[in-house]
């Protein structure tokens, strides 16, 4: 695997370490989803500094880091939003995860497979 193959490995490692993007929404606190979004988009800023040229890895990666800041600003003063929102967060995540699957060979941690879109995900 290639360097860019690697840093892709470990922010879809880190993802795959946030209930928050996988378990039965019925079961998440709300203060606790938003929290795990943040420490999420922490996370993925330090492995994005990794990398030092413009590639489409960074482009994936600036694009799920905005959208983890995307949610958090726009669920701060709308509780009843959270849930509504995090699927879709879990689905563009997902999205971006396979095709870090696809672009990178990069493993995919079983927990995290079902954010990926089902047309996608039939390859697992």
């Amino acid at each position: 695997m290639t360097e860019e193959g690697q840093i892709a490995q470990e922010a879809v490692d880190c993802i795959g370490h946030h209930g928050a993007l996988f378990e039965d929404a019925l079961h998440e606190n709300a203060e606790y989803v938003t929290r795990s979004i943040l420490e999420l988009r922490k996370k993925l800023q330090v492995i994005n500094r990794k990398i030092t040229f413009r590639s489409a890895l960074k482009v994936i990666l600036n694009d799920v880091i905005g959208k983890c800041r995307e949610y958090t600003n726009q669920t701060v003063n709308f509780e009843d939003a959270k849930f509504v929102r995090l699927f879709a967060l879990r689905d563009y995540i997902g999205i971006q995860v396979h095709r870090s699957h696809e672009d990178y060979g990069c493993e995919i941690p079983k927990d995290i497979r079902g954010i990926i879109p089902r047309a996608q995900s039939q390859r697992f």
